[in-house]
């Protein structure tokens, strides 16, 4: 038996960006970063790693849904099947990346700076983080939308 499913969830790290194929095939890129920190099970303190970064790849219609809800800090849930990208560079240096082929994409929340604090009842909004915060690690056990339950 053979499986390829990925599933991520994490932060969109940049706003997806569309583009055609020469035969006119539309297709979004966008990255997600995926928070590693965890909690030391001596200490009970956070111990802090740095973000894992995915590229993702969306085609025909999902590219569209992409460019609507992949915008830099959205949370994002994205399934997929990785794949491969293989390139000979200068002096014959062979390269490889992977990357994520979305199938399914659901946004499961805007950026901060969209969501409208005073409409939503949710009071004034955080204090301003430092670049590149990604806040709390997720808890994947606490996931309401895990298929594993």
């Amino acid at each position: 038996m053979n499986l390829n499913e990925v599933q991520i969830c994490g932060h969109v790290g940049r706003d997806a960006e569309l583009r055609q194929t020469q035969g006119g095939q539309a297709l979004a890129k966008f990255s997600v970063a995926i928070n590693q920190s965890y909690k030391d099970g001596k200490t009970g303190d956070w111990v802090e790693r740095p973000p894992l970064w995915i590229d993702c790849t969306a085609w025909g219609s999902l590219s569209e849904q992409a460019c609507r809800d992949c915008h830099k800090g959205a949370n994002v849930w994205v399934i997929g099947k990785l794949a491969v990208n293989e390139w000979t560079g200068q002096n014959e240096q062979k390269h490889k990346d992977y990357e994520v082929v979305v199938r399914r994409l659901a946004l499961l929340a805007p950026p901060l700076k969209d969501v409208n604090y005073h409409a939503s009842g949710l009071g004034p909004p955080p204090e301003a983080s430092e670049p590149g915060d990604l806040g709390p690690p997720i808890d994947m056990d606490d996931n309401p939308l895990s298929p594993l339950k």
